[in-house]
């Protein structure tokens, strides 16, 4: 089993570039506020906060085409619910 092999039967190229942008998006959101609270932006931030949403997309994207939904813990099936009909969602 290779890293590029798709092991998720759902995954497509529109889930994939959806979950690679929205973790590309968390991860500058989460760059950005961690070097405000830190107070001082270097002077190469663009340079860094560029790379840094690449790579969590990357990731993002990886996540989406390796992972399946049953071992994915933001999905939750009807069969996976706690007894008295809680859900997660």
């Amino acid at each position: 089993m290779g890293l590029l092999d798709k092991t998720n039967p759902k995954a497509t190229p529109w889930s994939v570039l959806r979950h690679a942008a929205i973790t590309g998006a968390a991860g500058a959101v989460i760059y950005v506020v961690g070097w405000w609270l830190k107070g001082a932006f270097r002077e190469h931030w663009p340079v860094e906060l560029a790379i840094w949403s690449g790579l969590c997309a990357l990731v993002g994207a990886v996540w989406e085409w390796q992972v399946p939904d049953k071992n994915d813990p933001d999905d939750v099936d009807q069969d996976d619910r706690p007894p008295g009909g809680l859900s997660l969602k």
